[in-house]
């Protein structure tokens, strides 16, 4: 007589091979939803980097000089007025205001500064620039920022980080 049916315990192991499996499976979607999560966040994170930096060498370069300067704060005098650009930790963006708009470029800002250096360089000393806190000897305009997400414990998720130096022109 032949039977055609599990045993028992042979449908007991299929089973546990069948919630392994499915448990890994799960596992995995769950590990891959993560990550692109955290891919796209950081994607966004550049696109908005990008444009933002667009608009802050736009605006660096089209300065007379600077007016006023910290280092979470700058205020460049253009000819349509002034420009200022400011970092508020406790909204975790970067506002620029001119004379007609108010805009925020940045937000998930975790941290930013803003250096300005003087317009003689040391002889000799091809790409070295001397930080300075005189206005009028100010030429050059560096911005550095770090943007992400954090979790619940305060931990990094993705997080991306944007700078550059520009030099006023019009001095």
């Amino acid at each position: 007589m032949s039977t055609n049916a599990f045993t028992i315990p042979e449908a007991l192991i299929a089973s546990a091979i069948g919630a392994m499996v499915i448990l890994t499976a799960v596992t995995m979607m769950t590990h891959l939803a993560q990550s692109s999560k955290a891919v796209h966040a950081y994607s966004q994170f550049e696109q908005q980097g990008r444009m933002a930096l667009d608009l802050f060498t736009r605006d660096v370069r089209q300065a007379n000089n600077v007016s006023s300067f910290a280092s979470n704060a700058i205020v460049l005098a253009s000819p349509k007025g002034l420009i200022s650009y400011t970092f508020v930790p406790e909204a975790s963006v970067i506002t620029r205001q001119d004379t007609d708009t108010f805009s925020v470029p940045v937000r998930n800002c975790l941290a930013c500064e803003f250096t300005i250096f003087q317009r003689n360089p040391p002889l000799a000393a091809y790409g070295e620039f001397i930080t300075t806190t005189d206005l009028a000897q100010a030429k050059l305009v560096e911005v550095t920022w770090q943007c992400g997400t954090t979790n619940a414990n305060g931990t990094i998720n993705s997080s991306t980080t944007q700078s550059a130096r520009v030099v006023i022109r019009k001095l």
